[in-house]
């Protein structure tokens, strides 16, 4: 641009020098026309030098605005390269970090792979685990199946025990009664089975001390005949229970301490004394049939004499008192 400038400028002084040259040249000659003619062409020439500057200044301003521009975007080049420099800076950093993060994910990836080559051979174990979960999963939901029909057929028998249970609590109901009429027979026998119990533990010591044998194992309730209470008393319980089927006895007139038993309370003892059941020999040898017998005797269930142990209490009782092996 300063090139340009000068060389305007030249143009001009050297267009100046020529007309003042030819200007005196001429003038002694008189050529005036030619004088004319370079007036006019010297009007154009500074008309065009006018123009020239007026361009001149055009573009130094333009030469301005392109030196502020330029500083503008240095210094914005500047500011964006040390940008760019601590971001370079920043991404080498992390360049690093991303670096040392795939070592230590390739050393993890080392450790599973060893990891996965050990557990390689428990590959087969867990295929024979799961088929064995498989067919273990089979046999529940069979088992499930049939649990879920036995309680359904469950629930149909208890539909239909329903109308027992009533009459098993209207028969219980006239168990209780008759405990209780048995409970007022023996309350007002209590003083004379007193005497009789006392008289009969007595008759138990010296017969023990005698060394006398008891009663055979093997013999039968219902071959036994009636060996405590008086006829009254017996009277009367057979007047009170007249369906109480046969009575058992014993020939043995030693008593024990049948409330020992777990399920024998008062009134039951009193019961089985009653019927002739009075010593812990007579139930640990119960049978079947004797514990059905003697169910029906005293108005109880056989399920009951099984469910407390008579025989089991009666045995350990016995041992207890007279020693295991008599």
């Amino acid at each position: 641009m300063n090139d340009q400038v000068l060389y305007i400028l030249l143009s001009v002084l050297a267009g100046f020098a020529f007309g003042v040259t030819l200007g005196w040249l001429l003038r002694g000659m008189g050529c005036r026309a030619r004088i004319a003619a370079l007036q006019s062409d010297l009007r154009q020439r500074s008309e065009h030098l006018e123009a020239s500057a007026q361009q001149l200044d055009v573009l130094q301003n333009s030469l301005n605005d392109l030196k502020w521009s330029s500083q503008q975007d240095r210094e914005r080049l500047q500011a964006q390269a040390h940008r760019l420099e601590t971001q370079a800076q920043q991404d080498s950093a992390q360049c690093r970090a991303l670096e040392q993060t795939v070592r230590q994910r390739d050393d993890d990836i080392a450790d599973r792979d060893q990891q996965l080559r050990q557990l390689a051979p428990l590959e087969h174990e867990l295929k024979v685990r799961h088929t064995t979960v498989q067919r273990l999963e089979s046999q529940l939901r069979t088992q499930s199946e049939a649990r879920d029909r036995y309680i359904r057929q469950l629930a149909g028998r208890v539909e239909q025990l329903e109308p027992l249970a009533e009459r098993l609590s209207e028969k219980q109901c006239q168990i209780d009664e008759l405990q209780r009429l048995t409970e007022t027979l023996h309350a007002n026998a209590g003083e004379h089975d007193s005497t009789i119990h006392r008289l009969q533990e007595e008759l138990s010591e010296l017969r023990r001390k005698a060394n006398s044998n008891i009663e055979a194992p093997g013999r039968r309730l219902a071959d036994r005949i009636p060996a405590t209470g008086s006829s009254r008393d017996r009277a009367e319980t057979a007047s009170q229970h007249p369906d109480s089927g046969p009575r058992l006895s014993s020939t043995n007139p030693m008593q024990d301490d049948l409330k020992q038993i777990h399920g024998i309370g008062p009134v039951m003892e009193r019961t089985l004394h009653d019927i002739g059941v009075t010593t812990f020999k007579q139930i640990a040898d119960f049978t079947i049939d004797d514990v059905k017998r003697v169910a029906a005797a005293i108005k109880t269930f056989p399920k009951r004499i099984e469910r407390d142990d008579w025989i089991g209490g009666a045995k350990r009782a016995y041992e207890a008192k007279y020693g295991p092996g008599r």
